[in-house]
Order: structure tokens, then C-alpha cells, then sequence
């Protein structure tokens, strides 16, 4: 038994979204509070309930992983399983012309 396969993916970023001007951020009367009762770091509730960092930017993505394979159950048609190894991924999945010579071939 012979198998081919073929992986393709992509990935990307969508969009970004910043916070501008972090400086400008205003702390509400409860954070103030907890912040104003902090005596050390470790002994402090702003710190335990909001932590150390804050989020600055947002990044949204996509990705794609796409994955197509063929066996080969019979010996009599291994050469013909030769040729598909000869095409590209982006030929086998985004061209009509490989898609048609894939179907005279193997349908």
C-alpha cells in the first residue's frame, strides 16, 4: 500500500487593536482605594486582584491547516500514484486544470 499527502497552511493577522496614550487611563474610586491600602507588595490587593501588567494590544488571527492523502490499494496503479507525486500543494488545491487531470487519471 502507497499513500500521498499533501499539507497546506496559512496563517495571518486580522486586526490589531491598541490602547492609545496608556498613560491617559484613569483608575476608578475601588482600585484607587485598594492601591492607597498597599503597604508592601507582597501585602497588597490591587496587586492581588488586578496583577502586574496590564494589556496593551490586541491581536486577532486566523490560520488554516488543510490536508488531502491518497492511497494506492492495488499494485497495478502504483506508477500512476508516482504522478501525483509530481505536483505542487498549491496546484492540487487551488487549480482547476490539476483538479481535472487528477480526475482522468484516478476517477
Amino acid at each position: 500500500e502507497n499513500s500521498i499527502a499533501y499539507f497546506l497552511g496559512h496563517s495571518g493577522t486580522v486586526k490589531q487593536e491598541t490602547i492609545r496614550g496608556p498613560q491617559s487611563l484613569k483608575l476608578s474610586s475601588g482600585a484607587r482605594l485598594l492601591l492607597e491600602q498597599c503597604s508592601s507588595p507582597s501585602n497588597c490587593s490591587f496587586i492581588h486582584q488586578y496583577g502586574l501588567h496590564y494589556i496593551y494590544s490586541i491581536t486577532y488571527g486566523r490560520s488554516f491547516l488543510g490536508s488531502f492523502t491518497m492511497w494506492d490499494m492495488t499494485t497495478s496503479k502504483s506508477s500512476e500514484l508516482g504522478v501525483m507525486a509530481s505536483f505542487s500543494a498549491s496546484a492540487l488545491f487551488f487549480s482547476a486544470s490539476a483538479s481535472a487531470d487528477f480526475h482522468n487519471k484516478f476517477g
